[in-house]
């Protein structure tokens, strides 16, 4: 393998590490499910977490369990 051949692999490998690192959630969702309407929704907003709660987006809506961080 050539030097220059080199250099462009490392730069291909380092420019893909990079690029390919996860990052961590900096919150997280929360799904809600309307037996009623038969509808799911998705929420990152605590505040409007505690609101659909409360019943302020209408009767029938439930936590469903599931969450996942987003960011």
């Amino acid at each position: 393998m050539t030097p220059r051949c080199f250099a462009f692999a490392l730069c291909l490998v380092f420019s893909c590490t990079l690029t390919c690192q996860a990052t961590e959630p900096t919150g997280t969702a929360i799904e809600f499910y309307n037996s009623t309407l038969k509808h799911y929704f998705i929420t990152a907003f605590p505040e409007e977490a505690t609101g659909i709660d409360q019943g302020t987006a209408g009767p029938g809506w439930s936590r469903t369990g599931g969450t996942f961080g987003c960011s």
